[in-house]
């Protein structure tokens, strides 16, 4: 597949290189041309034309200029030509197949008796355009897959669900897509969970519910259990509170030990704040089992079946060792890399992202601002 896309790449790109050739030895030839008939005088890097470029000038009148013989009942028409042929989405052969003998990995296919016609090969599509071949793919890695998947989802069994929460689509223009909840999945902490974070109430952005369960299990009863989180005015080691709480807008999973808060003070300044917390401090949350072998009714959220559980409300804020406060600014949404120790807040306007050192201590030698603009000026520089 690799290959594939490799090869095709690179045919358009030879196209594409060959195109422009013809085309700019055909108006520099043109342009001399149109001097001549005016009686000017012809500079002499534009009147110098070798055998090489007259075959370029050649070979475009040839593929641009040369009418096809018309079929019955179809209009007369050019041809078209090498690059838009590629792109062409109905079932037609290429007018301008590529020619394939002087590529050495078709020479080398075509010398080797083991790689000549056999089926481990994809086949290559001389006559066909890049949907075509898209198509072709899809087709045969669909036919692929389908035996393997069938035999995989027969031992497969579903051993409880939790409904998270409920889509209401809007009729009204101003509601057209469906909004998804902020959340995060990941593995991690000893003995290993799987931990589905979710903030489920969107109007106070309150509290997180985490839902965890192991990865091994013992037996054919899957437990998960459950518990809330909140985060307080005073964040690690702070001496004095700048709120009473904070809002939590966005979680997300950083590295093996650690968590990403994305945090707006309740209060005050409303400042947003980027934290990070330890995935230790969720052992000490009092989980609660969560009944999945019921069954909840389809309007039924995670957030209600919680509440009605009566799970534990634990206050991290105080686990919280590592913020930096987000001056000026209106976040979204966030990404988060523990590896690289990188960070991104995308704002609310989605016009403009917030790149951060996770590690850096000093603000100014640490965050970049990316705006609309900013990657339209380097799109032009590209």
């Amino acid at each position: 597949m690799m290959f594939l896309a490799l090869t095709l790449t690179s045919f358009h790109h030879r196209v594409i290189d060959n195109s422009m050739k013809n085309f700019k030895a055909f108006f520099r030839w043109v342009y001399a041309v149109m001097l001549r008939l005016a009686g000017e005088q012809v500079p002499s890097e534009v009147s110098k034309m070798s055998q090489k470029d007259l075959a370029f000038v050649a070979e475009f009148l040839q593929e641009n200029l040369t009418q096809e013989t018309p079929s019955p009942g179809r209009p007369k028409r050019f041809n078209l030509e090498k690059v838009g042929q590629y792109l062409n989405k109905k079932d037609e052969d290429l007018p301008f197949p590529q020619d394939l003998s002087k590529i050495p990995w078709e020479t080398f296919m075509q010398s080797s008796t083991y790689l000549k016609g056999s089926e481990l090969l994809f086949p290559h599509h001389q006559k066909k355009s890049l949907y075509q071949v898209f198509n072709i793919t899809k087709t045969a890695v669909d036919r692929a897959l389908e035996g393997p998947a069938a035999v995989i989802g027969r031992s497969f069994n579903c051993l409880g669900s939790l409904p998270l929460y409920s889509m209401v689509k809007r009729e009204d223009s101003q509601h057209k897509r469906l909004s998804v909840l902020p959340m995060s999945q990941f593995s991690g902490g000893e003995p290993r969970h799987v931990f589905t974070l979710v903030i489920p109430d969107q109007d106070t952005l309150s509290r997180i519910l985490v839902i965890r369960h192991p990865t091994q299990l013992h037996s054919e009863l899957l437990v998960m259990e459950g518990a809330w989180l909140k985060v307080g005015g005073q964040l690690g080691e702070q001496e004095t509170k700048r709120c009473s709480s904070h809002k939590i807008l966005d979680v997300s999973y950083y590295d093996e030990g650690t968590l990403a808060l994305l945090l707006q003070e309740g209060e005050g300044e409303c400042c947003p704040v980027l934290a990070l917390l330890p995935l230790m401090a969720l052992d000490d949350c009092g989980f609660a089992v969560l009944d999945v072998l019921h069954t909840f009714p389809l309007a039924a959220t995670v957030a209600a079946i919680g509440d009605r559980v009566g799970l534990c409300m634990y206050d991290v804020a105080h686990q919280i060792t590592q913020y930096r406060y987000l001056e000026n600014a209106d976040p979204g949404v966030m990404a988060v890399g523990g590896e690289r120790k990188v960070g991104a807040v995308l704002y609310g306007h989605q016009r403009r992202l917030r790149l951060f050192d996770m590690n850096a201590e000093e603000e100014g030698d640490s965050d970049e601002d990316i705006s609309d603009n900013d990657m339209q000026d380097l799109n032009e520089t590209r």
